[in-house]
């Protein structure tokens, strides 16, 4: 896979915006033999470094999927023994204005910012020497960070081969990813709420970010919209699993999830209450209001038929 860190299995990045079932689609796939999921690495230096965890964003505080502290997890512990490995920290303004200029200059190779890069090669070769202690016919890799500058970061790593990243671009409807982020659920957790119109942005530019960085570095990739797979599951994970080259129970895959051991960071609590079934959330038509729906629905069409309901 990479070019000199040793790195035996391949990366495969769930990326999009955030709230939109990446945490439900990493268990799902997280459960066949051949991928061992393990979060959202991009707060690995978070969960790591409990002086710096951010319990805003991580409300259960830093807990493995398997209901271990950090520190107890017997595969965690094994991972963080070593002081090498690491992801970038959370970013300044700054940072984040020269990675987006990065991203969307079409001439990087001859001039760009210089931007902070964690060691991922090294994180990564350390992780899949742990998980094949747990999964013998290991092929990836699972890393839902969905963020685009995550993505970038892992692109742009000099030891990890591009051609060894292969991107699920989960995509869900605007109107519920709107509604999502406004959720009663966010608002008691004490999570700031912004603005519709500054999450229907998020969403947008989140989702270009993530196809100029998929086209800029032909990144092989799949993409999936949400909305569709919580209506046929079956048929849309028959599609991954013929994209990947796995074998996920299309059928059985409830039963399969919730009989597997995770060891994921970051996530939504769906992660510790396994569902017994997938239905396709549309509370944004009881929660938007009228004029909201009406607005959202003319400004989201063309993204939402480009990438959520393309036939």
């Amino acid at each position: 896979m990479s070019k000199n860190s040793h790195i035996s299995s391949d990366i495969l990045f769930i990326a999009g915006g955030g709230h939109s079932g990446s945490t439900l689609l990493d268990m799902i796939i997280g459960s066949c033999p051949e991928v061992f999921g393990v979060g959202e690495i991009a707060f690995y230096s978070h969960y790591k470094n409990k002086a710096s965890f951010d319990c805003k964003r991580h409300p259960v505080g830093p807990i493995c999927t398997c209901g271990k502290d950090m520190d107890e997890c017997e595969f965690w512990r094994e991972i963080f023994k070593d002081d090498e490995p690491s992801t970038l920290e959370e970013l300044n303004t700054a940072e984040n204005i020269k990675l987006l200029l990065n991203i969307i200059n079409p001439f990087e190779k001859l001039v760009a910012f210089k931007v902070q890069k964690g060691n991922n090669s090294a994180l990564f070769a350390r992780i899949c020497s742990v998980a094949y202690k747990y999964k013998n016919d290991l092929k990836f890799i699972l890393d839902s960070s969905k963020n685009p500058f995550r993505l970038y970061e892992l692109v742009k790593d000099e030891n990890i081969d591009n051609g060894s990243i292969t991107v699920i671009h989960l995509i869900r409807d605007g109107r519920a990813y709107i509604n999502s982020y406004q959720s009663k659920k966010r608002k008691g957790l004490g999570f700031p709420i912004k603005s519709s119109c500054t999450y229907f942005i998020q969403w947008v530019i989140t989702n270009i970010l993530t196809r100029i960085i998929i086209n800029k570095f032909n990144l092989n990739y799949i993409s999936l919209s949400y909305d569709q797979f919580a209506i046929e599951p079956a048929k849309h994970l028959k599609k991954l699993n013929e994209f990947l080259e796995i074998a996920i129970d299309t059928e059985g895959f409830i039963d399969e999830m919730r009989s597997t051991t995770y060891h994921n960071m970051g996530g939504n609590t769906l992660r510790f209450d396994k569902p017994e079934s997938i239905e396709h959330d549309q509370s944004w038509k009881r929660n938007l209001s009228r004029p909201k729906q009406a607005v959202f629905s003319i400004l989201a069409f063309p993204f939402n038929k480009m990438w959520v309901y393309k036939k």
